[in-house]
């Protein structure tokens, strides 16, 4: 009798705990319609529910979701208030060790600076334990310094914390000339912001290891085939391209050599006989070639100096855009307009080109021309940007296909900020956001299309441009009407541009 009594609570513990699994989903679901108080009160009960435990991953990973969904749903400075709680979110150590896909909420307040009260004794407990699981040889390391790093990086941690994540950070290094922190799954890139113990220069250690390395074996993968070596070399080309907003300087000689060595690369070439070597490259491929069109754009080129920026180089940056289809690189093709004018008509078609292209990485790497030839204007190195390109930007709006939409509205919020519209464009984007908002309407969409994946970014982007020209132009309603739309989106990302006008 005891034995069936037994069953038959385990058996309605198991019902009760899928019960709650699926009540949980649910609500999270439900999060980008709640009020700010609504989704405060929700993530603060996925917050609390993860703590317990007793509970299974399968009810942790519910709550967590409910909590990440909550936190998306509510403003900057909400989720900075928080960010206690998405800190004390527990480790997969401290719930018994490693496991793969744990959930993480740092991701969400990844770009939020957190509110931090230097007298509340519950941050100093979850930073000394932190602490703790960061040492070297704990099983929680590589977790804790992430989290770690998120405080560093914002200043929320106190002086001796900065000592003490320094010490531990560095208790445990790698066996190259310049070592970094190991075990640690952090880029190169980022270590340059952290603290270190004395004696120890971050900032160069992480240059030598960013720049002193040949890119040609760094954007191969014609050997044998590893996933972890290929994750390497793909967080080598993050780290190269993340050293600007790190401040790493790159001499220009050696962004020179650089940059001759990222235009020699060739597509690894694929094989039919190993199809799973075959996808394996390709993907790897197509990464290179998205991640070295970024490092030449935000990193590399903008490092060269004038007696680096010849013709030769940007005919060979030309070739190498088109011939890996390293769409990304065209944004780096503006920097060169100063030093080779002649070729003006040859940058001018490839952006041109990209704006019309099907493909929406080639779409974005063109709008990105576009926004950095505008950032160019406004230094003292002067380039007109032709009228050509305005216009096939204003065109490409006024035709509204859905897939990069969101991307060229993004490029013309940027250059009405930049005041570099006139009068006849302002008017045309004014006629495009009417039109837009009609057709824009969630009730016309069909969930599973593609469409349905845009649809709030392309809101996004017409309430800021709407912000944008409100404050330029006579109002016909149109842009009022949309910043009204924004106020009560259903979705978030929405409702955020519309604040703070």
């Amino acid at each position: 009798m005891s034995r069936v009594r037994g069953k038959n609570e385990q058996k309605s513990r198991s019902i009760a705990v899928d019960e709650l699994r699926l009540s949980l989903s649910a609500q999270s679901h439900m999060s980008v319609r709640m009020s700010e108080n609504e989704a405060v009160r929700a993530f603060e009960l996925g917050a609390q529910i993860v703590q317990d435990p007793t509970l299974q991953r399968w009810v942790i990973e519910a709550a967590a979701e409910l909590a990440k969904y909550a936190l998306q749903a509510l403003p900057a400075n909400r989720q900075a208030a928080l960010a206690l709680d998405v800190v004390k979110f527990p480790l997969a150590a401290e719930r018994g060790g490693p496991t793969p896909g744990w959930p993480d909420l740092g991701q969400v307040i990844a770009n939020v600076r957190p509110l931090r009260d230097l007298q509340d004794p519950r941050w100093d407990q979850r930073v000394n334990e932190l602490l703790a699981a960061a040492a070297p040889n704990a099983g929680g390391r590589i977790e804790a310094v992430s989290r770690l790093l998120y405080l560093a990086m914002n200043d929320a941690l106190k002086s001796h914390e900065r000592d003490s994540f320094a010490a531990a950070l560095w208790g445990k290094v790698d066996n190259e000339p310049q070592a970094l922190p190991s075990d640690t799954h952090l880029l190169a890139s980022a270590i340059a912001k952290l603290p270190a113990p004395a004696g120890i220069d971050p900032k160069a250690r992480a240059a030598a290891r960013i720049f002193g390395r040949n890119l040609k074996d760094v954007m191969d993968c014609s050997g044998p085939l590893n996933t972890a070596v290929l994750s390497e070399k793909q967080n080598h080309l993050i780290s190269l391209y993340n050293t600007g907003p790190m401040g790493l300087s790159m001499p220009a000689e050696r962004a020179a050599e650089l940059f001759d060595q990222v235009v020699s690369w060739e597509r690894t070439p694929i094989s039919n006989g190993d199809p799973l070597g075959a996808d394996f490259r390709k993907s790897f491929n197509e990464s290179v070639s998205r991640l070295a069109g970024d490092a030449m754009t935000f990193a590399i080129v903008p490092a060269l100096g004038r007696a680096e920026k010849t013709e030769a180089r940007l005919l060979a940056l030309l070739d190498f855009t088109k011939r890996t289809k390293s769409w990304h690189a065209v944004a780096a093709l503006p920097e060169f307009l100063e030093t080779v004018p002649k070729r003006a008509d040859d940058v001018t078609l490839s952006i041109h080109r990209g704006l019309a292209a099907s493909e929406h990485v080639r779409v974005s790497g063109a709008a990105t021309a576009l926004i950095r030839w505008s950032r160019l204007i406004d230094t003292d190195r002067p380039i007109n940007m032709p009228r050509m390109l305005i216009e096939q930007l204003l065109s490409m709006i006024e035709t509204r296909r859905e897939e990069a939409l969101h991307i060229l509205l993004n490029v013309a919020v940027t250059l009405a900020k930049d005041r570099m519209l006139t009068d006849e464009d302002v008017s045309r984007l004014m006629r495009s956001l009417s039109d837009l908002r009609e057709d824009t309407q969630y009730a016309d969409v069909i969930l599973s299309s593609r469409r349905a994946v845009s649809i709030s970014l392309v809101r996004q982007q017409c309430v800021q441009l709407s912000k944008v020209l409100k404050q330029k132009v006579k109002d016909d309603g149109t842009l009022e009407g949309w910043l009204e739309d924004g106020r009560s989106d259903p979705l978030p990302e929405v409702r955020f541009a519309a604040l703070d006008e």
